[in-house]
């Protein structure tokens, strides 16, 4: 008898874990995802989506952020990120993300003071644009930004040297 009920709870973790013939195929139901460029662009490039937005950065620059910011007293490459929602339907910009890489390694997102959060649904049409910045030593030129408008879109990728 307690074998069974052994069986009975082994079968139900499984289950529940996944394990199950079910689980297999679900897991074949493709995700649908409007893909970037898979190259990595010049910094001072476009990125192109296939539904017809767009993904473009400029205005590098440098500086350390204020007391307000957060990390405060770094030295960062600030960028704006501009994306026109050329598509038929929203593109929910609360959800972008830029994540950087300098100098071959993680540089965080500066927030607060004169860099923006993301936030906002855009319509067809819309453009929006966010000053954004990552930290970045002094010492450090080479700059890699990842830009996605929101989660239906992959990163568009984005290198080069800044001054």
């Amino acid at each position: 008898m307690n074998t069974m009920r052994t069986m009975a709870a082994a079968t139900a973790i499984l289950a529940l874990a996944g394990c199950g013939a079910a689980h297999k195929s679900a897991a074949r139901i493709p995700v649908p995802s409007m893909s970037a460029p898979a190259l990595v662009q010049p910094l001072a490039a476009t990125g192109h989506y296939p539904d017809g937005v767009t993904v473009r950065l400029t205005g590098f620059g440098r500086g350390t952020s204020g007391e307000t910011a957060s990390p405060p007293d770094t030295a960062y490459v600030a960028f704006t990120v501009t994306v026109v929602n050329g598509s038929d339907g929203p593109v929910e910009a609360e959800w972008l993300t830029a994540e950087c890489t300098a100098g071959g390694r993680p540089a965080d997102r500066i927030f607060g003071g004169d860099f923006d959060l993301p936030g906002g649904v855009m319509r067809p049409g819309d453009v929006y644009v966010l000053r954004a910045a990552c930290a970045v030593p002094a010492g450090v030129h080479t700059l890699r930004v990842s830009v996605s408008p929101d989660f239906g879109h992959d990163g568009s990728l984005f290198s080069g040297n800044v001054t």
